[in-house]
C-alpha cells in the first residue's frame, strides 16, 4: 500500500510538471528577433538622384548603387538597402531599431546635396504582437 501511494505521488508531481511545463511554453516568445523597415519615398522629380544616405545622431549608412560604406562612430546606425527598389521608394533594413528622428540626405550624381531633410518615422508593428514585439516599418516622405 505504501509503494502504491508513493508511486502515485510521483505520478502526480510529474503530470503536474509536465503542465506546469506546456503552460509556460505556450506564453514563450517564438520570435527572437526580426528586422525592421524603414521606407524613404522620393517625390518630385527624382531623375538625377543618385545617392540617399540615412543618418541617425550623425551616425550615417550610405547607399550607393547598390554599395554600401562604413560610416565612422561607435554608435553607427547600420542599415542595408534591400535589393527590391521600387521607383522612388528606397527600402532600408534598420534590424531591430527604431529611430525616433532620422536625416536623409539625397545627392546628386556628382555628391552634391539634393535635399537635407531631418524626419519623425512613425512605426507600426506588422507582425508580432504587445507583449513579445515584432517587426515594424515606417515611411518617410522627402522632396529633393
Amino acid at each position: 500500500m505504501k509503494a502504491r501511494l508513493g508511486t502515485l505521488v510521483a505520478a502526480f508531481v510529474a503530470l503536474a510538471t509536465v503542465q506546469g511545463l506546456a503552460g509556460c511554453a505556450a506564453d514563450a516568445c517564438t520570435t527572437v528577433g526580426w528586422s525592421n523597415v524603414l521606407k524613404v519615398k522620393l517625390t518630385g522629380e527624382t531623375a538625377a538622384l543618385a545617392m540617399v544616405q540615412v543618418c541617425v545622431a550623425g551616425d550615417c549608412a550610405q547607399i550607393a548603387d547598390g554599395s554600401r560604406a562604413e560610416a565612422p562612430g561607435p554608435q553607427r546606425f547600420e542599415l542595408d538597402l534591400f535589393d527590391q527598389r521600387e521607383a522612388n521608394v528606397w527600402p532600408f533594413d534598420a534590424g531591430m531599431t527604431q529611430p525616433k528622428r532620422v536625416t536623409v540626405l539625397v545627392l546628386g550624381p556628382g555628391g552634391e546635396v539634393r535635399s537635407d531633410t531631418e524626419v519623425t518615422p512613425e512605426w507600426e508593428r506588422v507582425g508580432g504582437d504587445e507583449r513579445c514585439g515584432g517587426p515594424a516599418e515606417a515611411t518617410v516622405t522627402v522632396r529633393p
